[in-house]
């Protein structure tokens, strides 16, 4: 078992697919990888976690709405020692919110939509 680990779910709440521009991890290894699409009206999971020992784990993903401008950056830092954080940034026209279950082993729910 892992020290610390973050599982994330985007809800895609948009008529369109989204496509991966990116995806990264500053801390960790990944369990499951960020997929590189999404489909419009439905929601994927990917998982990260420490890898060593006293370590956390963080990283990023960026989605592109099709036939728009801008992006959707999701992060995440879940330390071995400090606070967790959960920013996302939406593209232009759209909102994301979260919900967000702290701890160790943290689930982070991210949802899209237009404005």
């Amino acid at each position: 078992m892992a020290w610390r680990s973050v599982k994330l779910t985007l809800n895609n709440e948009t008529d369109q697919p989204l496509h991966q521009l990116g995806a990264h991890l500053d801390h960790g290894v990944w369990v499951k990888e960020p997929p590189a699409t999404i489909s419009p009206n439905s929601a994927a999971t990917w998982e990260s976690e420490s890898h060593g020992f006293l370590i956390g784990t963080a990283g990023w993903v960026q989605y592109r709405v099709e036939s728009m401008p801008g992006s959707a950056e999701l992060r995440w830092k879940n330390p071995f020692v400090g606070r967790s954080d959960f920013p996302h940034e939406p593209p232009p026209g759209y909102e994301t919110t979260s919900t967000v279950g702290r701890g160790s082993n943290a689930m982070v729910i991210f949802t899209l939509k237009k404005k």
